[in-house]
């Protein structure tokens, strides 16, 4: 993402290109994209915050935005639709979790399910309850709720439905 001036990996920007290399039949570009992503969020931080921007040396600039890690569920989730290749959610499943988990116990003081961050907008004082966050936090909320019926976990399923629909 961010060619030719940004020549590195984004963890926004490629969930939303990523949608349209998928559409392409690239997914194994998708697939090897999403991995590094995920594997520089767990070796910035274990916690499945998604890192925000990683250069082309492997240097992580930002390890994320509020934003990423829901919108990463969700594209993990448009993955499947697009492959229904199971054992893809099985891999990204517990990196996901963490993920909504960090979400919600570090970013949502208030527990109203609205974290607060920066979303797309990395401007001073935007980093509150903002709508992209809230949005993407919702679709996120629904599309762990279909990818824990993939994994068969009803358990999960019912919560992430309950946050959802909340």
């Amino acid at each position: 993402a961010g060619m030719a001036d940004y020549p590195w990996w984004f963890g926004c920007d490629n969930t939303y290109s990523l949608k349209g290399v998928l559409a392409t039949g690239r997914h194994e570009l998708a697939i090897s994209t999403l991995r590094l992503l995920k594997d520089f969020s767990e070796k910035t931080g274990d916690n499945g915050r998604v890192v925000h921007e990683v250069s082309t040396n492997g240097a992580v600039f930002n390890p994320g935005n509020i934003n990423e890690t829901p919108h990463f569920a969700s594209m993990i989730r448009t993955l499947f639709d697009w492959t229904g290749d199971t054992a893809l959610v099985g891999e990204f499943y517990p990196f996901l979790q963490k993920g909504m988990k960090w979400l919600l116990e570090e970013n949502d003081k208030d527990g109203n399910l609205l974290p607060d961050g920066f979303g797309m907008m990395e401007i001073h004082g935007l980093n509150s309850e903002i709508v992209d966050v809230a949005v993407y936090t919702q679709q996120a909320f629904m599309d762990m709720a279909a990818l824990a019926a993939v994994m068969g976990r009803k358990d999960h399923q019912s919560a992430y439905q309950r946050k959802g629909e909340k």
